[in-house]
Order: C-alpha cells, then sequence, then structure tokens
C-alpha cells in the first residue's frame, strides 16, 4: 500500500492545486484500476479550476468560496485514501455504461470553465461601449386657459347709459381645446350669468376676443362686481384653474342731468404781438358739449378786467348739443394802459342756462403789448364794411358791401380776399384776387347772400384780407372782420 502523508501535508498547508497535481502525477502510468481513480482526481481538479475563476472574476461570495473549497479538499483526501489502499471510490463503477455517463459528466465540467472565461471577455469588452441614450419623455399635452385685457369705458360707468366691455381668452396650452364655455357676469351676486357664449376651437396660444355694450340699470348702488368664468364645467383639466375666474369691481355713478354743458374751446387774438393803438382781432370758440340745447346764451369779452364792463357782447340764440360757435371782434386799446391787461372771456355770466359744468364758462388770458413797427410795410384793413337793405327780411337777397385800405407805407401786391357766409364753412362763399393796392388807396368789394327762411335775428359774415399771409403786414390783428346783419 502507498503511503500518501507527504501530499495531505501539502493539503494541510493550504496548497489544493500542489496535491492535485501530485496526485495527476502519480496516475500518469496506471493500470486499468487506477485510471478510474484519475479521472476523480480530473473531476476535482476541474472542480478546482473553477472555483478559481469564479474568485478571480468576482461571481462568488467568500463564504461560498470557502464552502466549496472545503468540499475539494474532502473529496481529495478520500481519493488519497482509496489510491492508498487500492480501491476505487465510491462514485466510480466497473459498470461500462456507468463510466460512459461519467466520462460524459468529466468534458462537461472541463467545457464549464472555458464557458465562464468567454462570458468575461464578453463582459469586459462591452465596458468600453456607451450605454444607449434613453429615450426622452413624452411631454403630456394640456389646455391652460386664462382671461386677458379685461377693461372697460367710460370709467365710471355712468348708470343707464350703454359701457363698452372688452376681454380676451387665452389658450396658454400645448393642446388645442374645443367647445370653451365664456360666461360673464354684469353683477356677480345674479345667480345666471348675463352673457355666455361657446368657443367653437381655441387652438394652443391662441387668444380670442370679446367686445360688446352693456347698460347696468340705475336703481343699483355706486359699485358692482363683475365676473367672467371660462369653463364653468372643469371640461379642461388645469394646472393653474383659479385662472379661469376674475372678478372686478365696476364703479357706476348716476346720469347728469339733461342739461346743456357750455364751453369756451378757443380764445386768441391775431397778431400775437399787440401794439397799443393798432386794431387786433379777438377769436372766441364756444360749444355745447351737454345733451340739451341752449337758448339765449350771452357771451361777454373784458378787454380789462379792471374796466368798467365787457368791451363787447354777444347774444347766441341757440346753441344745439354739439354744435360749436365762433366769435370775431376788432378791438384797438388806447395808450393809456400799461405794458399789460388781463383780459376774459364769460359764457352765461348771468348763470340764466341751465348747465352741467360752468367752471368752463370763463377764460382769462394776459396780453402784452409791443412797441415795434416794421417800417417800409403794407397795413390792410376792412375800413368800412355795410349791408342793403340795412334789415333784411327771411329768403330776400342781402348785399353786403365793403372797402380794403392800404394805410401802410408800401404797395400791397398779388394777395386775395375771402368773403364767408353763415353757411360757406371753411370755404369761402366768395374770393377775390387784387394785383396791386398802394400805400393809402382803397378798394372797394360787393358779395351778396340770400337770407334762409330759418335763420335766425343776427347772421354775420366774416371777411378775410390775405388769408395765406403772402404779404408784408405791419398788423394782421386787422385783416379779419366780422360783418352783421339784422334779420326781421
Amino acid at each position: 500500500m502507498l503511503n500518501l502523508d507527504h501530499i495531505r501535508t501539502v493539503i494541510a498547508e493550504g496548497e489544493l492545486k500542489a496535491a492535485l497535481d501530485e496526485l495527476l502525477k502519480l496516475l500518469e502510468s496506471s493500470d486499468q484500476k487506477t485510471r478510474k481513480l484519475r479521472d476523480g482526481v480530473i473531476i476535482l481538479h476541474s472542480k478546482y479550476q473553477d472555483l478559481a475563476r469564479k474568485e478571480t472574476l468576482g461571481l462568488i461570495e467568500a463564504d461560498d468560496a470557502l464552502r466549496e473549497k472545503g468540499q475539494i479538499n474532502d473529496g481529495v483526501l478520500r481519493l488519497i485514501t482509496d489510491i492508498e489502499v487500492g480501491t476505487a471510490p465510491a462514485t466510480i463503477t466497473n459498470n461500462p455504461d456507468a463510466a460512459h455517463q461519467q466520462r460524459k459528466w468529466l468534458w462537461l465540467l472541463l467545457l464549464i470553465p472555458l464557458g465562464l472565461v468567454a462570458v468575461f471577455w464578453k463582459q469586459m469588452a462591452g465596458k468600453d461601449k456607451k450605454p444607449p441614450e434613453p429615450a426622452p419623455p413624452v411631454e403630456e399635452k394640456r389646455v391652460e386657459l386664462g382671461i386677458e385685457g379685461w377693461n372697460w369705458s367710460p370709467k365710471p360707468v355712468v348708470k343707464g347709459q350703454p359701457a363698452r366691455i372688452h376681454f380676451e381668452v387665452k389658450n396658454t396650452g400645448t393642446a388645442d381645446a374645443a367647445g370653451v364655455e365664456v360666461k360673464w357676469w354684469a353683477n356677480a351676486t345674479e345667480a345666471s350669468s348675463t352673457q355666455a357664449w361657446t368657443i367653437d376651437t381655441l387652438k394652443a396660444g391662441e387668444n380670442k376676443a370679446f367686445d360688446f355694450s352693456y347698460t347696468w340699470p340705475g336703481a343699483l348702488a355706486n359699485a358692482v362686481t363683475s365676473r367672467i368664468r371660462i369653463d364653468p364645467v372643469r371640461k379642461f383639466s388645469s394646472d393653474n384653474p383659479d385662472d379661469n375666474v376674475k372678478e372686478a369691481s365696476v364703479d357706476l355713478v348716476a346720469a347728469p342731468p339733461a342739461n346743456s354743458d357750455l364751453t369756451i374751446v378757443d380764445y386768441h387774438w391775431q397778431p400775437t404781438q399787440v401794439m397799443k393803438g393798432r386794431p387786433v382781432s379777438i377769436v372766441i370758440g364756444i360749444k355745447n358739449n351737454g345733451p340739451a340745447p341752449a337758448s339765449k346764451v350771452q357771451v361777454e369779452w373784458w378787454n380789462n378786467i379792471s374796466g368798467p364792463g365787457p368791451g363787447k357782447i354777444w347774444m347766441v340764440e341757440r346753441l344745439n348739443p354739439g354744435e360749436q360757435r365762433q366769435l370775431v371782434y376788432t378791438h384797438t386799446w388806447p395808450d393809456n394802459p400799461g405794458n399789460s391787461v388781463i383780459t376774459q372771456v364769460r359764457v352765461d355770466p348771468a348763470n340764466t342756462v341751465p348747465d352741467n359744468d360752468r367752471r368752463n364758462n370763463i377764460a382769462r388770458k394776459t396780453l402784452s403789448f409791443v412797441s415795434t413797427d416794421r417800417p417800409g410795410s403794407c397795413d390792410l384793413l376792412v375800413s368800412r364794411s355795410l349791408t342793403s337793405p340795412n334789415m333784411v327780411q327771411r329768403g330776400q337777397v342781402l348785399a353786403i358791401v365793403f372797402d380794403v385800405t392800404n394805410r401802410g407805407q408800401s404797395e400791397a401786391r398779388n394777395f386775395s380776399v375771402y368773403f364767408y357766409s353763415p353757411i360757406s364753412g371753411a370755404q369761402p362763399a366768395q374770393k377775390w384776387e387784387v394785383d396791386r393796392l398802394p400805400a393809402g388807396q382803397i378798394k372797394s368789394f360787393r358779395a351778396q347772400y340770400r337770407i334762409p327762411t330759418n335763420a335766425s335775428t343776427l347772421v354775420e359774415f366774416r371777411i378775410v384780407l390775405d388769408p395765406a399771409r403772402r404779404l408784408l403786414d405791419n398788423d394782421v390783428s386787422n385783416n379779419t372782420t366780422t360783418v352783421t346783419a339784422h334779420v326781421r
């Protein structure tokens, strides 16, 4: 019997591989009986190699590796005992079929380590490859509704009078919205909406504007809460559902009484540089901004508020709502005033006309005098005017005769003379072109006008000299004058 204690010593020193190698060398040239023992050693040697590779690749836990290594140690020790006593291990049989099956399992065990090596190199080769990019997340399309640009006019709103309301519905989402309900309350305390609409389609990023008028009744208080609500039944899911409702306070005022509202819309003089002793054209514009006509409107012009009274008074028989009237007067300040005077216009000074706002019935301006003169210039003015007949009847033709005088120091050449009637508007009813008017000379003109059957008791005409301002005129303030005819 063989003594293999030296191999047991190698195993005790932890050199399991060296022990297996020694056993294989010992059984290389053996008979049929020991060849079966050698097959057992080969099987254990393959198991050891497989375990070593799993440990190298980190494919086995330390506890499991220690347990398998212990099993291999036990197997090797049993084989040593079998070799020493000269018997085959219990796992090996003389049956040819069984031997054939054992050899099949032996080759299988030999091939397992080779497969693990192939897996290892395949994993190592894949480490240099970048993992595939993850697919971008699919954004969910949704509807986001909101209210923008809500406004109304006038402010405050007049009770009993139409007001204009404007707002917009916008879809800021990424999906189109179909069948969007929109409701508006004039008074949020009411159960039902005042107006309702349905938008067939509101595309993503699209706005829909709403413009309409509404009249708040006069019985309401001085303020009311109005409301807009879109998608009231929450048909569309939204991240900001509070954007679907808006409320606002609308200030209300009572309608003013149906009176006139007389206003001074223009007050100036021509020329702007006024010289003492030279005529100046005073131009005044008044308008009725109220809803009712005004009758017997007195207008005063004061050339000096420190004086005893107005320098000119007009009586406007009637001024309809929205109608505007221009009043023109020529005035010459004497030499005795100081360097300036305060002038004023007063409309309805006795407050006899019902007026919604009397604060705009007076206007004041300071006029400063200059003493310069331009030598060698002309100076045109209407020196005389009369109407024929003196008292004209409605439907009758009236003749207006006037003289134009050049009282300047030089001749006036190539200028126009315009005659305006009450119905001619911005265009003159008649005009003349004058080639020349020497200094100190006079030229006469004649115009005609048929008095309308509905004319008032006073009809005014206006004459303008050199309207294009082509001449070097020493005093353009006297280039405009007014002629008044009395009608009976």
